[in-house]
């Protein structure tokens, strides 16, 4: 399994499921790169796991973007 380095720069929506209210859409942006630095292109959600509270989150979609200004 190759390991990745998470910063900043693909645009991943999850689901958190809750069984006491409706699910909540959230939006994460990270930056996925290998080990000399270099961005990974053509991940989908099936390469990315996410938890909250120690509970799998569904992930929606997985999509690249462009840099993101940071004021």
């Amino acid at each position: 399994m190759i390991r990745f380095a998470v910063v900043v720069a693909l645009s991943v929506l999850l689901v958190v499921p809750s069984a006491a209210r409706a699910q909540d859409l959230g939006q994460l942006f990270i930056e996925v790169t290998d080990a000399s630095g270099a961005f990974v292109p053509g991940l989908t959600p099936a390469d990315f796991v996410v938890r909250e509270d120690g509970r799998e989150a569904g992930i929606v979609s997985a999509e690249p973007v462009g840099p993101m200004k940071i004021a």
